[in-house]
């Protein structure tokens, strides 16, 4: 493995880390959160089943008195917002971090790219507290500011929603309970999926700033997935592909992918300090060819082409892989361009209806 891609691989391990603890924060707020409500809801089922053997009438209208939905509303909307206001922090603290760790990524990978330069290339070092207010997440009225209230004020309105309909439809507490307790998962997903999602997208930002202050050196970035059994076919299919620094990472939410910075020629480096290294551009190319076979530096098909035929067909599936084996489609072509008014610009797996030309006709269908 080569110096390179060992910082590739401790840059994912630290992107992981910070992730799972963010993960377990959020988890554990929404567990703090559920365990109130849920013994609110178990003192409401006794309160429930006594009525009952007094022989009560159970209607909804039983659910209003005594300020019993009330005070449950209420306990409902404050446990929501602790959970929002956690998921909060946790996010904010997580776009520092990863924000931190992308700076540092770019610059080591530029003094390793550069390693091999006769002398130093003058590089420009980013101000780590400047990039964060450039981004300017938690300034009120920002896109994130919104979507992180979202947290809070759609999950109390869908487990309220899950209440009144249950006490709407006649349901006892302990079925009440279980409609409350699947609107809050719910919630905690959307919290998880925003804290890493926007995390992420903080981490590419300042990638692509580094980049663009460096723009005499990266002339581009190249798209780097995680090649594992996790990697969806549309991150594979952009897996290797190259971009210029003027255009950001735009992926699907909950995505692992990374940029890794493609420099200049070394003739062109030279440039910059008055030197000539055109030898040091075909000694280059000379290494990489005797060099073993490097994941890194394959495309998304080339790494696909590397694996059985049995691996192939489990991450396509039958029908997409027997019609690219037929050449109905470019492997390219996996990877279709979204934009969604809650997370950007992005990408998706493309459908197979829309991959397969009209007139394509599977046989084994």
């Amino acid at each position: 493995m080569s110096e390179i891609e060992r910082a590739l691989d401790e840059f994912r391990r630290r992107i992981d880390a910070s992730d799972r603890r963010a993960r377990s924060d959020i988890a554990r707020a929404y567990h703090r959160a559920w365990r109130k409500v849920r013994d609110r809801l178990a003192r409401l089922e006794r309160y429930y089943r006594e009525a009952k053997e007094r022989g009560e009438t159970i209607g909804g209208a039983w659910y209003y008195e005594a300020g019993r939905y009330r005070d449950l509303e209420r306990l409902i909307a404050e446990e929501l917002g602790r959970l929002g206001s956690t998921a909060r922090s946790v996010t904010y603290r997580e776009i520092d971090t990863l924000v931190d760790e992308a700076l540092r990524y770019s610059e080591q990978m530029l003094d390793l790219v550069l390693a091999n330069a006769p002398i130093a290339i003058p590089r420009a070092t980013l101000n780590t507290e400047a990039i964060k207010a450039m981004l300017a997440y938690s300034q009120p009225g920002a896109p994130l500011e919104r979507l992180l209230r979202s947290i809070s004020e759609q999950g109390a309105r869908g487990a309220l929603d899950a209440l009144t309909d249950g006490i709407t439809l006649g349901y006892n507490p302990r079925k009440v309970a279980r409609s409350i307790r699947d609107a809050l998962d719910i919630t905690l997903t959307r919290a998880l999926t925003i804290a890493r999602t926007e995390s992420i997208r903080a981490l590419r930002q300042a990638q692509m700033a580094s980049y663009e202050a460096n723009s005499d050196v990266v002339k581009q970035w190249r798209w780097q997935a995680s090649l594992d059994g996790r990697t969806c076919l549309a991150c594979l299919a952009m897996h290797g592909s190259l971009h210029p620094i003027t255009e950001s990472m735009q992926s699907h939410v909950n995505c692992r992918c990374v940029s890794v910075p493609e420099t200049a020629s070394w003739e062109e480096l030279g440039r910059l300090v008055g030197q000539d290294w055109s030898d040091l551009d075909a000694k280059q190319r000379e290494a990489q060819r005797g060099a073993p076979n490097q994941a890194r530096r394959l495309d998304g098909e080339a790494w696909f082409r590397t694996l059985s035929e049995d691996k192939q067909r489990a991450i396509m599936g039958d029908k997409r892989f027997r019609a690219w084996q037929d050449g109905a489609f470019k492997f390219a072509d996996m990877a279709t361009s979204t934009h969604s008014h809650t997370w950007g610009g992005g990408i998706r797996i493309t459908s197979i209806k829309d991959l397969l030309p009209p007139d394509y006709e599977d046989e084994k269908d």
